[in-house]
């Protein structure tokens, strides 16, 4: 694994060209957690309207609600298309970037990664990342501001409660998040194994014809069965991990959710809060365990956007050719000359070769 600063870097320089788009995206979501909020607080006060703790036009108040859950619609609706957007725009362009990067690399005999593992990592790994980058990242700092903004909320009309609950919650977190090394291990293997997948599959494939003519088929098939064994056994650790995770978590949720609810019946029962309270309670829980499951999702998504970070580091490392020159004069031949030519220590292929190949012949080096 790279270094967190290494990749931090690299991060960064995919994010900079999209940062005014994912901006705008996170500015959509604070506009929503604004009209989310305003919701809860209405809701309290249309009760409290209907019930007389609280006096107003209570049509005015239902007014004012139907407008705040129209602005919510928007927010969604136009949220989900924005993201759509930047996302395709960003995926094509980083795709296009690390394409060209493949094209230009110099070749010196032997790639350094099979095709397949190529294409997985501009298909699956550019997806991860641009999905971290332009959906996960907006959200993170809407969670953020609406776990503020709720439990400021929360604090203001009950702050004993507020103070248990946001201690529940962060210990439900703490607990889930125990394995965070051990997720993102498996997460790279399990995309490594993938991609291991795909040049097998697509390898055979290409090669179809020759492989079935040298009675080779049992064995493909049998390596991509051990293939997959492999990342069926990585994938069946990791959702066991993550089994864990997910029951701390609920475990965390049932009990604030519990609490608060208890909380408000013994309240009505004493008289110590009204009717409004108590919906905003049952609301305002949710807008406080909200946050800390989307930051409980974040983190194996960061495990597996750092995993693909990492593999898309690898493209980048790639050494380009200085090609200025282009072959736009027509020539009569190609010639080689005392060329001599090896791979990768490896015995000679060429040695002091030389040929003249004339333009339209059919020249075959055996």
């Amino acid at each position: 694994m790279r270094p967190f600063r290494t990749c931090y870097r690299a991060l960064m320089r995919t994010f900079r060209p999209h940062r005014g788009r994912v901006l705008f995206s996170a500015l959509i979501g604070l506009a929503g957690v604004a009209a989310s909020l305003s919701f809860v607080w209405l809701s309290k006060r249309t009760v409290d309207i209907a019930t007389g703790a609280a006096s107003g036009s209570l049509s005015q108040a239902v007014w004012m609600l139907v407008g705040v859950m129209l602005f919510q619609v928007i927010c969604r609706v136009g949220g989900r298309y924005w993201e759509g957007y930047i996302v395709v725009r960003a995926q094509n362009e980083l795709r296009a970037k690390e394409f060209r990067k493949v094209m230009m690399s110099t070749w010196s005999g032997r790639d350094k990664l099979h095709s397949g593992d190529t294409v997985s990592r501009l298909e699956e790994d550019i997806r991860v990342v641009v999905d971290f980058l332009c959906v996960s990242l907006p959200d993170i700092f809407s969670t953020i501001a609406q776990l503020l903004a709720a439990s400021l909320l929360f604090f203001k009309l009950s702050p004993k409660l507020a103070w248990i609950l946001l201690l529940i919650m962060p210990a439900a977190v703490l607990c889930s998040r125990l394995f965070f090394r051990k997720l993102r291990a498996l997460t790279g293997e399990i995309r490594a194994g993938d991609a291991r997948v795909q040049g097998h599959i697509q390898e055979n494939i290409q090669r179809r014809v020759i492989v079935r003519m040298l009675g080779a088929t049992g064995r493909a098939l049998e390596s991509l069965g051990g293939l997959q064994e492999y990342v069926y056994g990585k994938t069946m650790t990791r959702l066991g991990y993550n089994a864990v995770s997910r029951g701390f978590m609920q475990l965390g949720f049932a009990a604030g959710y519990a609490l608060v609810f208890l909380w408000g019946v013994y309240g009505l029962r004493d008289g110590t809060l009204g009717y409004g309270t108590m919906v905003a309670f049952l609301q305002l829980v949710g807008q406080v365990q909200t946050p800390f499951a989307n930051f409980s999702r974040a983190f194996p998504q960061y495990f597996a956007m750092v995993a693909s970070a990492e593999r898309l580091m690898e493209v980048e490392a790639y050494e380009e050719d200085d090609i200025n020159a282009s072959a736009e004069e027509a020539f009569s031949s190609v010639g080689l000359n005392d060329v001599s030519f090896s791979y990768e220590e490896t015995v000679p292929v060429l040695d002091h070769f030389s040929v003249d190949i004339p333009r339209g012949s059919i020249t075959a080096f055996t």
